[in-house]
């Protein structure tokens, strides 16, 4: 089910609340300003799915 090709290694880096935030910040920022209310969300480049699709996980969905 995971591809390791598909996602970017994990690093070990000490934990850091404010950089945390400011990720989580920046991930919410970008689907907010890349949403449409009749198309929603554009597919990532990589899934095998065209936009219009209500949800983050179906590329999960489709390979379980």
């Amino acid at each position: 089910m995971f591809e390791s090709a598909r996602h970017v290694p994990l690093r070990s880096l000490p934990w850091n609340a404010g950089e945390a935030a400011t990720a989580i910040e920046d991930a919410v920022g970008d689907a907010v300003a890349h949403f449409d209310p009749e198309r929603f969300w554009p597919a990532h480049p990589l899934d095998d799915v065209s936009d219009g699709h209500t949800s983050f996980y179906l590329a999960w969905i489709s390979q379980t």
